[in-house]
């Protein structure tokens, strides 16, 4: 799941960066995503090798993002271990990753409704950093502000290599590996990757 908030007048915000994840995943997936009738979301179903991968971007905004987990969990069956959400972080500079498999919500307004939604701080998290505000900028102006030319190529840069490192891992998946073993080589894969661009390419490792 990648949180963001629906609608063109969001869709270049910082606060999207999770929209742009997911994106990302569908493009190089080759799927288009849609909207299900009478669903609060957008998804696109990608059968992958053995796998079935489901790729959702709420229609609520940000601060109801855990509201449709209920519903999605009636409808696709999954358990939080399957679970994975992309969120934009302030604390990184724009195109650092960060894979974690917990955390505080951190003031994050999505996170925060996940949390409440999930009754714990226990699911992991792909948080894309989208740099601290400039000269005293409010947060909210940041968030819902929109990244300049190059800071935009160096986080869609490094969404793309984690897309291209998410499907190439699934597809050299070993049988019996486990959900905990499969997203600790997700983040030793990503930080092989590095990038002409500074900052772009790279995961933070987990504290």
């Amino acid at each position: 799941m990648g949180l963001g908030n629906p609608g063109s007048t969001y869709q270049n915000t910082r606060h999207n960066a999770g929209f742009w994840f997911v994106d990302q995943l569908a493009v190089l997936a080759g799927v288009s995503l849609y909207k299900p009738l009478f669903c609060s979301w957008r998804q696109a179903i990608v059968k992958y090798q053995s796998h079935t991968v489901v790729l959702i971007q709420p229609l609520t905004f940000m601060n109801q993002s855990g509201r449709i987990l209920p519903r999605l969990q009636r409808r696709f069956g999954f358990e939080r271990e399957h679970f994975l959400v992309a969120v934009d972080q302030m604390d990184l500079p724009p195109g650092r990753l960060r894979l974690k498999p917990k955390g505080s919500d951190a003031g994050h307004n999505g996170l925060k409704s996940l949390r409440e939604a999930w009754g714990t701080d226990f699911f992991r998290r792909l948080t894309i950093g989208i740099g601290r505000p400039y000269d005293g900028a409010k947060v909210l102006e940041h968030v819902l502000g929109c990244l300049d030319t190059q800071g935009r190529q160096i986080v869609d840069h490094a969404l793309q290599e984690a897309g291209v490192v998410f499907w190439s891992l699934l597809a050299d998946q070993k049988p019996g590996c486990t959900e905990v073993q499969f997203w600790e080589h997700y983040q030793n894969e990503l930080n092989r990757f590095r990038s002409s661009l500074p900052g772009s390419g790279s995961v933070s490792p987990s504290p």
